[in-house]
């Protein structure tokens, strides 16, 4: 499917639909024949969104890795703690990604864009507290 569909992909949530499953994709050892997601969340991601939408979902990953990293190497120690936890908590997704999925479209993705929300608030909590000349970039 993502080489039919590489710039646009299948669309969000569209992966169990009928004419997708009709057009020939299903899995046939499969009960209805068509799985609720790609098991992989990158894979699901490409189908989804295309590969402009992976590029996008992969670059959201290292701005965050990195600022996550400026906050490791220069933040104090309540900073350093937040950062190390929501590591933790996107390493724990990513390597969870690797063998199932918790779609974009899928009602427990809030902890993924949690995390994410709380991993931006740290670096910006870590730019108003270091002052100006001693910014890491």
């Amino acid at each position: 499917a993502v080489t039919n569909y590489p710039i646009t992909g299948i669309g969000i949530n569209k992966f169990r639909a009928a004419d997708f499953r009709d057009a020939g994709y299903a899995v046939p050892s499969y009960p209805e024949r068509n799985p609720p997601h790609a098991h992989n969340e990158l894979l699901h991601v490409t189908l989804d969104m295309g590969l402009p939408g992976l590029l996008a979902y992969v670059s959201l990953h290292v701005a965050l890795a990195w600022c996550l990293w400026q906050v490791w190497r220069g933040g104090d120690a309540r900073l350093r703690g937040v950062a190390v936890a929501v590591a933790g908590g996107l390493l724990a997704h990513a390597i969870f990604g690797l063998a199932d999925a918790v779609t974009l479209a899928d009602r427990w993705i809030w902890a993924f864009w949690w995390l994410v929300g709380l991993g931006a608030a740290v670096y910006v909590q870590h730019k108003q507290t270091v002052p100006r000349d001693q910014h890491l970039t």
